[in-house]
């Protein structure tokens, strides 16, 4: 613009040496930029204020996310991997036993899932290296995988769905909730029919209960765990405060999470095999799940007021609590107990029969 008075920064005879090129002073007040169109007549001018920002779009760029390795989650899950390769590998990387996948499962979780080991020669070498897996990450242990649960609980829950006939997924006559909500409309019908199947869950018994390998080897395995806890924390005087905090911590909640597993108790009582009753009655996690107190319900009643078959099982389940000490319930004699212990025990008794003694109609 020739009528604009520009600002000479060189009038006042200031000598500025530049080595390659000589600058220009402009004013950056108005600008106009030519945009080339289409039409061969004439060009569009776009007058600015000021200088326009040139702007990025950044939404195309591949963000680089790093890399996860889940070496040992393949190596967990393959039928051909070899224990002591486990073990080398998780030796080798002890990290990767605290990665999880997009499932959110650790490797321990796909362990517990991996039915090859279930038949395994040596049993101390699988439980040695799940002791290695919870040393290397205990949090795998305490977290709920993709499934809901927690490692080597699932085989446990699908026993106990299995067991149970109104459970089953290919059940005749058997509808979810919203399977009914297609047949009706009517909410009065959908808790009548609904409170009818609560109803059968407690009065019917499963007619025919075995004890299978892969149950067996997952309680013994959350046995092992829970002894390993147990054990740890009374190697010296000094460690007898973390059982009372962080490991009494670890070790309620793994007892809770099978121990909430609807009618888990009822269905350990009902093995037809009084052999493999026994053989779960020896195992840490058993012994514990029974003393707790989540466990009792109202198919305690359902077995008093039963058949034969359900009125032992109802008296074989007192007999087992009355008679529990702290002794046969850490199955441990060497321990010198303290008054805190006893006291302790004597309270998770108390809040067990407790909540016999207010179960309805008992």
């Amino acid at each position: 613009h020739e009528s604009a008075e520009v600002y000479d920064p060189f009038k006042d005879n200031i000598a500025l040496t530049f080595p390659d090129e000589e600058l220009t002073p402009t004013t950056p007040e108005k600008l106009t930029i030519n945009v080339g169109i289409d039409s061969d007549d004439d060009e569009k001018k776009i007058q600015h204020e000021s200088l326009r920002r040139t702007r990025f779009d950044l939404s195309n760029i591949e963000k680089d996310e790093p890399e996860i390795d889940l070496s040992l989650h393949k190596a967990c899950e393959s039928e051909y991997t070899d224990v002591y390769e486990l073990g080398a590998m998780l030796k080798a990387k002890p990290e990767l036993a605290a990665v999880q996948d997009e499932f959110g499962d650790y490797p321990a979780h796909i362990f517990a899932r991996n039915d090859a080991f279930i038949f395994a020669q040596a049993d101390c070498d699988v439980e040695n290296f799940v002791i290695e897996l919870y040393e290397a990450c205990p949090e795998a242990f305490l977290t709920a995988g993709f499934s809901g649960q927690v490692p080597f609980a699932d085989g446990i829950v699908d026993w106990v769905d299995n067991c149970h006939q109104l459970y089953r997924k290919s059940a005749k006559g058997v509808f979810r909730v919203s399977e009914l909500k297609t047949l009706t409309k009517s909410t009065r019908v959908i808790n009548t029919l609904c409170i009818r199947a609560e109803v059968q869950k407690y009065t019917s018994l499963p007619k025919e209960v075995i004890l299978t390998p892969k149950v067996l080897y997952s309680f013994k395995m959350l046995s092992f765990v829970l002894d390993h806890i147990i054990q740890n924390s009374y190697h010296s005087i000094s460690n007898r405060r973390e059982f009372f905090l962080a490991s009494s911590k670890r070790k309620e909640h793994i007892i809770n999470n099978i121990a909430t597993i609807p009618f888990i108790v009822r269905t350990i009582l009902l093995i037809d095999n009084r052999e493999d009753i026994y053989k779960l009655i020896k195992l840490s996690i058993v012994r514990h799940i029974v003393m707790n107190k989540n466990t009792v319900d109202l198919w305690l009643l359902a077995l008093i007021s039963g058949d034969e078959r359900a009125q032992n099982c109802a008296a074989h389940y007192f007999c087992f609590v009355s008679r529990m000490t702290l002794e046969t319930l850490y199955c441990s004699d060497a321990v010198q107990w303290s008054s805190s212990d006893i006291t302790r025990f004597e309270y998770t008794r108390s809040e067990l029969y407790d909540g016999i003694g207010r179960l309805d109609g008992f």
